[in-house]
């Protein structure tokens, strides 16, 4: 049940095909890219397993943000920062952040491939009011949270096989449709 919202902590991997394109040596994205999602996956498995062993089964279901949680337990008598979950708060709202614009981006870029665009800068505003009424359309973390494993039931397996082929077969119809024109 819970495998179809874990998907989408992988979705990096369609970056690598959008900016793949742009890459002094693309070759190395063939090595660096499986390396980087085994780093993520052996990251993700160490703090649910961290999780796991510090709360239970039956605890976590009840709580909204338990790695969090297991922050507050952690105690550093003496250290600099007393509360360490701030820290580990503040390092995720980094993270979020350098998640979402390589996508915000990668989107423009895609756009700017379809609309066959010299310049993709003037494409980054339109999009951000469909960003802003999604972050703004829910009530609160419980609504999120519903809403989102209802769509990840329907679009986790979809989107890590279809957003990968659709890009694939537009840079291949991309490709035919240059080479049409430079034979007429």
């Amino acid at each position: 049940k819970s495998s179809n919202v874990a998907v989408f902590s992988f979705l990096g991997f369609e970056l690598l095909l959008i900016f793949g394109v742009n890459l002094n040596m693309p070759e190395r994205a063939k090595k660096i890219g499986p390396i980087a999602i085994g780093l993520v996956l052996i990251f993700y498995l160490l703090l649910n397993m961290l999780v796991l062993a510090n709360f239970g089964v039956t605890q976590i279901t009840s709580l909204i943000w338990p790695t969090f949680n297991v922050f507050k337990n952690v105690e550093f008598p003496g250290a600099f920062i007393e509360n360490i979950e701030l820290l580990a708060m503040s390092i995720w709202i980094f993270t979020i952040f350098m998640t979402l614009a390589p996508i915000y981006l990668g989107a423009i870029i895609l756009i700017s491939d379809i609309l066959d665009a010299r310049e993709f800068n003037y494409l980054a505003l339109p999009i951000l009011p469909i960003v802003y009424f999604i972050a703004i359309y829910s009530e609160g973390i419980a609504e999120v949270q519903e809403k989102f494993t209802v769509f990840s039931k329907y679009t986790a397996y979809p989107t890590i096989i279809g957003i990968p082929f659709l890009i694939l077969m537009g840079r291949q119809f991309k490709k035919l449709f240059k080479g049409k024109r430079v034979k007429d």
